[in-house]
Formats: C-alpha cells, structure tokens, sequence
C-alpha cells in the first residue's frame, strides 16, 4: 500500500493518513495544554521571526493552530505557528503589507528547517481582522486555548476528496509538461488551487472537500513542485545575457564577498555547530540578507586557521599595514591581509565570547564593535567609538531624569574599558558596579532588540553593541516606551525593585523624544563607520 509521500500521481492516492485520533499529539502537548519546553521554544521562535520581518509591529498573539492543534495530526503534520498583529499598524495601505509578509514568510520557510519533536514549524504573520476557520487554535502567548478542539469524526466523502484532488494533480501535471505554458499560466493555476482551497474553508471549514484535497496535493509534493516550476520560469523570463535578475540583485547587496578561509571540514577556532552553519549555502545567505539594509560594503573573510586560533588575535581590531600582526596574520594565511579602499575588510578569527551562541548574522555585527572600537595594543579605542559611547549614555542620563533616585548614575572616565589613548576625550562610565546593574536593568527595558527583551544582557556594556547591531541590521535605533515605573534590580527572595516616574508629563516628553534620541546615536554611528571603511579587522 502506498503512503501519500510515495504516492507518484494522481492515480495511486492513498487517503487513510486523514484519521481522526482520540488524544492529541503526545509529543507535544500534556493535560491539554502545551508542554513548557515546546511553548517556551515556540516563543523563541516566534521572537526570532518578528525580528525577520524587519517592520516594528505590536503582536497581540501567537497562536498554534493546524493539525497539530487538533484530533486531526498525522505523520505529515506541522506546527502552524501564526503572530497576529494589526497590519494597519504597520502601514495603511494593507494590502500591501499582506504581500509584504508572504513574500517574508516564504523567505523565512525557505531558509530554515526548524522542526520540534520532529515537526517542522511553519511562520506566517496574520492580521487581527482575518478570518480564520480552525477548529483547534492554542494561544502559546497566553498559554491557554482560544478555540478548543472536540474529538469528532465529520462525515467526509473521501471518494469526492480523491476525484478533485486528482483532477487539480492532473493540470498540474500538464502544465509542469506544457513548454507553451509560460510564469503567468502556472500562476494562475496556483491563484486557481488557492481559491478552491479558501471557498472550501469558507464554506465547510478545515474538514471541507476542497481543503482535504488541497491537502493531499500539498502531501504528494505537487503544490511544491508547482512552486518550483513558477520560479524557474520566472528567472527564465527575466534573464538576461544568462544573469538571472536575482544574480544582479545579490551583487548590489552590502556584504560584496564571504570567503572561508582555512580547514573547514573540522572545528578549530570555530565549533563543530558553526562549521555546520557557515559551510550551509542557505545560512550563508541568510547572514548577507540579515545585513542587507547596511549603507556599506563589507568583504567577509571567515577563519578557520589553527595558527590564529590564540586569544592575542581576538577582538584585535584594525590591522596596520606593514605591522608585525600584518605579517604574522600573512604568514598564516599564506597570502596578502586582504584590504579594500572602498569596504570594511572583517576578518572572524573563529566565534569566540563568553556565551556560545551561533555565528548568526546578528552575533557577526555585534562582534564587529568589539573590533570596531579597539585600537592595536589598547583597550580604548578610537574617538569616534567614544563619542558614540557618550552619546548612548547621555540619552540614559536625560531619560533618568524623569525618575526617582536616578541621580549620578554616570562618572567621568570610561574604566570600564581603559583609558582612552592620548588627546582622547573619556567618555562616562557607571558610577559604582551597583550603579551598572541598575543601568542594565533599565537597558533591558528600554531596548527593542531580543537580547533586551528576553532579559539576557549579559551587562550593561553589551547595550553599546546591541543597539550597534541593530542599528547594522535593522537600518535603525528604536527605544521602547518608557512605563511609569522602572525596574531597577532585585531585593530578597527575587522581589523586583522599581523606581516611579516623577512626573506624567514629563515622562510623556521624555517618550515623544525618543525618536529624536535614537537619530543622535545613529548619527554617532555613521561617524564610527565612516571612518572603518578601508581598514581590514581582525575580530
């Protein structure tokens, strides 16, 4: 007997994966509800895709729903994990914020093959005004059932399911075939599955004919194989002197070249997980689309050589030409130290610090301020990083000031990192390591960044070079609201202690501000880069 995944056309369709079951997946869910480390791995994943999407919005929800919400899962089924939000937030045109988030979903799903408990998750961004028909829908936001589903065998005629579903594999399989059959022809075959697929959930729900059959087409591979084959007519159509448009388009984005250098087919000053990752056609592209609203160019040089694998050559910063590091670096590499007059030369010597996190786009452009702001043979860096340093802190001590027992939070001298080198101007550091604490605290609350919402900085210095990141990644600084009381740190028994906002008014020119405050840092920032392009780092 065949299984749908060995099904080859619409003449061997096998229907008996639709069961019904009389307990929800096990894996995955207990008593009823999500089991703690999947909803807490849901979250992050959800965390990670708002990041993706590139656009500030407000999710009101992530929701769980398909199959897997249901009695209804199969060995085919994945988790549909769905952030709902308001697109007219994001820009009142709505539609064109809808398209927006397909093309990011399908670039998302395309990119990754996330799978939890052997699942694979699926994204998708869902406006709060769009119908949805499921039957089971959890929301992991607030750990509890929006809609609960009921063990129920609806009457399908299954034979009905089979018939649609082979006479829309069928033209697939034609216009697959068919060379008269240009992008435009296969999308409007797709346009046609997908309103056979809607009018079945509009009239009949999840367990309609039409979306049954949708189904079984998805499970047979031929919805992908329809997808594909668009694509490739597509780049077909748009080509020119054998450059597909896409090819044009990669080479304007702002990472220019990633080269790896070295062994890669074992770790050394990369782990085994980062080999995996770095060696990945797919997570390379990643990184060059996570940076691809930077206004410079970068060439990317990778390293993975035994002989540079030493703390002195970590976080070094900019190489001179003609130094001692220059040589000793071009004699391990055996070529020239590659330089460019017009981009930032970045060397990653391995993906060391001190939390072993994967070299992702995000943890490649914090690490670049670490070299950024070293100068060889000190721990100071250059003015520029200085001055954007005492930016970012005089923003914190005009923003204190709307609340309580905020005073002093800054001294001079920047002794959290060294003296500056001569005829440099310090900037402010915390005043006591009580007072560091108390500005990581706030640092977490006013950054949008994941690092900050999740609570993980690991101090408060770490806020220079996330909000850095952000700015690289993101094209922009944004702050968070402030509220009218701010945590401060914990007392006894992890009791929160918090300082009020003096005045409402205040606090309400304070927030009306924050724009203004984000575009000094920026400006900061541009300074800082401007005066990186041309240098090689070595980080």
């Amino acid at each position: 007997m065949h299984t749908l995944l060995e099904a080859y056309g619409p003449d061997s369709i096998d229907l008996q994966s639709f069961e019904v079951h009389d307990t929800l997946d096990q894996r995955i869910w207990g008593d009823d509800k999500l089991k703690p480390e999947i909803r807490e791995r849901l979250l992050e994943i959800a965390d990670e895709f708002t990041e993706f999407l590139g656009v500030p919005v407000t999710v009101e929800d992530v929701i769980f729903t398909g199959s897997l919400a249901n009695y209804n899962y199969s060995k085919y089924s994945d988790i549909d994990l769905h952030l709902v939000f308001d697109f007219a937030d994001v820009n009142e045109d709505e539609e064109l914020v809808r398209e927006l988030m397909i093309a990011k979903k399908t670039v998302w799903n395309d990119m990754h093959d996330i799978r939890v408990k052997g699942a694979e998750v699926e994204l998708y961004a869902q406006d709060t005004q769009e119908p949805h028909h499921a039957t089971g829908v959890y929301s992991v936001t607030n750990d509890e059932w929006n809609t609960k589903p009921v063990t129920q065998r609806p009457q399908v005629d299954m034979g009905e399911v089979s018939a649609k579903a082979s006479d829309m594999m069928a033209q697939i399989d034609h216009a697959l075939t068919d060379s008269d059959c240009p992008a435009s022809c296969l999308d409007t075959l797709k346009d046609k599955i997908k309103r056979m697929r809607q009018s079945g959930l509009d009239k009949g729900g999840e367990f309609s004919v039409e979306n049954l059959a949708f189904k079984v087409m998805r499970r047979n591979g031929y919805l992908e194989k329809l997808s594909d084959k668009v694509v490739d007519a597509t780049d077909q159509d748009l080509s020119l002197e054998s450059e597909s448009l896409i090819e044009v388009l990669l080479n304007e984005v702002p990472i220019r070249d990633i080269e790896r250098v070295g062994k890669w087919d074992r770790p050394g000053a990369f782990s085994k997980k980062d080999v995996k990752l770095l060696t990945n056609p797919k997570a390379i592209e990643k990184i060059r689309r996570a940076w691809s609203k930077s206004p410079y160019t970068f060439d990317i040089y990778l390293l993975n050589v035994p002989k540079l694998n030493k703390s002195e050559y970590r976080e070094y910063g900019p190489i001179a030409p003609e130094s001692d590091v220059e040589q000793e670096v071009e004699a391990a590499l055996g070529q020239p130290v590659p330089r460019s007059g017009g981009a930032i030369t970045i060397l990653f010597n391995g993906n060391k610090g001190d939390e072993k996190v994967a070299m992702t786009g995000w943890i490649m452009a914090h690490r670049l301020g670490h070299a950024i702001r070293r100068s060889p043979g000190s721990f100071g860096g250059s003015q520029s990083w200085e001055n954007y340093v005492e930016e970012v802190n005089y923003v914190l001590r005009e923003v204190l000031q709307a609340f309580n027992r905020m005073e002093r939070m800054f001294q001079a001298g920047y002794a959290g990192y060294g003296a500056a080198e001569k005829g440099y101007k310090p900037a402010t550091t915390p005043a006591t390591p009580e007072k560091e604490k108390m500005l990581k605290y706030i640092a977490q609350q006013i950054g949008s960044f994941r690092s900050a919402r999740m609570g993980k900085l690991r101090t408060f210095y770490e806020f220079y070079y996330e909000l850095m990141a952000q700015w690289l990644i993101t094209g922009g600084i944004k702050f968070n609201p402030l509220p009218r009381s701010l945590v401060v740190g914990k007392g006894g028994w992890g009791r929160e202690e918090y300082s009020g906002a003096k005045d409402e008014d205040w606090l309400e020119q304070i927030n009306e501000m924050l724009p203004d405050y984000a575009e000094g840092i920026e400006s900061r920032l541009r300074a800082v880069f401007d005066g990186a392009v041309g240098k090689t780092f070595l980080m």
